[in-house]
Parts: C-alpha cells; structure tokens; sequence
C-alpha cells in the first residue's frame, strides 16, 4: 500500500499543502522517545531523522469539500484522519478559544502546520507539555493568534531544527524548548515579554538568539548550557536577567544590547547569569560596556 502524508484539516495536492482552517500534519513517520516526564528530559538523547519531505503553501479550502480521490487517485489510498485522532482540544472560557496539546507524541510526524482555529474559534494556547518529548517532530509552524506557549511544551523534542514564533505570543513558559538539542536559532518577536525559567536549556545547537524589545525579563537558566550558541541581540526593554540565565554558554562571543550603556547597567543581573561566558563586552547603541 502506498503511503500518504498524514493530514489533519487539509490534503497535499501535487506535493502542495491545501490546508482548511485545521492542523497539516506532513510525513507521516512515527518515532518511539523516552518517559514523558520533566525529570527525564536530558535522558532524551535519541534524535529522530525524517526520512521524507513535503513542500507547503497557503491555499486554504474548505475540508469538507476535499475528498480522499482527490488527495490521491487509486484504491490504496488511506484515510484521512480527523483532528480529534491526534490533539485534544481544551476549550478556555475566559478567552472563548482552544489550547491544543497532542494525545500521543509517540504517533506524530514530523512536520506540523497548526492552524489558526479550531470549531470556529482561535487557538490561542499550545498547552502545558502539549509536545513533550516528541523525538520525530522537526518543523512546526505556530499560526498567528497563539498567545501563551506553555511549560514544557516542546521540552525533549530532540529533532525539532525550525519553528517560527508568531508576533502573537506574549509568553514563553518554563521549559518551552529546553533539550531542544538540534535547534539552531530562535528568533523572540518584540510581542513576547516574558521568557520563563529553564525556556531554552541545554538547546546544544542552539548558535544564534534574537530577543525582541517587548520582553522585560529573562528567567533563571533560560539559555544555560547552550554550549554552542555564539551571538545574543538582547531588546532594549530587558529589565532583568535571571540567575545563572547564560551560565555555560561557553562559546559565545557577541553580546549586543539593543539599549543605551546606562539602560544596560539598570538591568537587574541574577547569580552568576554569565559564568563560563567568554564575552567581555556587551556593544550597547552609544558604545560598549564591560560585562
């Protein structure tokens, strides 16, 4: 039987994505990981390897309207699946709208396109440890409207190399991306302002952070460990760094602080926020300062 992308709200049309309002879900490989639990992350050193790809784009649908015969011809053709198989949907009174987490990280694929809404209503929440250790997961996109990336979310999702974050979000959560160990760059917009204690621990590859002027505080280890990350462009409305924030980031070299020298000396400095860090300097807009 010939194998299709699995699709949750949209089909692949001649290698294009026709997403409906709905989640993509792409490459439909299946990876085992380790115990889903906080405790265990850094045992998660096993990192999953697509070995397809499918190329998407934005032509959106109605999913009702798009049938099996029409994603691929022929009797071997599989099922396309419901969102429900794949992701609970919680819905948030307060706000009117969904927080999406998976049911199984152990039956995901590789690439992930969330959508923007769910029933008729926004996803505004990626939930408390809704990835959580998903060893095959290597690109997701994140869809405008999203506002609070939770704890844990992607914690341990050790072959995730992409992921955009929306201007959207307001919030990254303690552990968010922690053990994300083949994350190369990461790019905070200005929306976000606050990055939670432990964000991006242990992120190996981790070599380039951009943090926007929205965020005001960066908490406690939230880049420790990132033994290969290079260059941080800090946003000028960092009011405080927390303890040991880039403890052993022992390769990078380029602090730049998108602030005045006298802003950058205002800054609350936690505990050790720059022990192992080679960097003397920070390059503030008026001149450098000495860390």
């Amino acid at each position: 039987m010939k194998k299709l992308p699995i699709i949750i709200l949209s089909v692949v049309i001649g290698g294009a994505a026709v997403t409906a309002g709905g989640i993509l879900i792409a490459n439909s490989v299946n990876k085992n990981n380790g115990n889903n639990s906080q405790t265990e992350i850094e045992s998660q050193i096993d990192s999953a390897k697509a070995s397809e790809s499918e190329s998407e784009s934005e032509n959106n649908t109605d999913f009702e309207s798009i049938s099996e015969s029409e994603s691929e011809t022929g009797s071997d053709t599989e099922r396309v699946p419901t969102p429900d198989e794949y992701f609970n949907f919680k819905y948030l009174k307060n706000t009117d709208s969904y927080e999406i987490k998976a049911k199984d990280v152990n039956n995901l694929p590789v690439e992930i396109l969330l959508s923007s809404t769910h029933d008729g209503k926004k996803i505004t929440s990626i939930g408390l440890g809704a990835f959580l250790c998903c060893s095959s997961l290597e690109e997701i996109k994140i869809p405008d409207g999203v506002t609070s990336i939770g704890n844990d979310a992607f914690a341990g999702c050790s072959a995730l190399t992409g992921i955009k974050i929306p201007d959207s979000v307001t919030s990254i959560g303690d552990w968010a991306f922690g053990e994300c160990i083949s994350l190369e760059s990461i790019k905070i917009p200005d929306s976000v302002t606050s990055i939670g204690d432990w964000a991006f621990y242990k992120c190996g590859s981790l070599e380039s952070v951009i943090i926007g002027n929205g965020v005001t505080s960066i908490g406690d280890w939230a880049f420790k460990d990132c033994s290969s990350l290079e260059s941080v462009i800090i946003g000028n409305g960092v009011t405080s760094i927390g303890d040991w924030a880039f403890m052993g980031c022992s390769s990078l070299k380029s602090v730049t602080f998108k602030g005045t020298k006298a802003q950058w000396n205002d800054i609350s400095k936690g505990k050790d926020w720059k022990n192992d860090v080679p960097a003397t300097v920070v390059h503030c807009t008026d001149g450098d300062v000495n860390i």
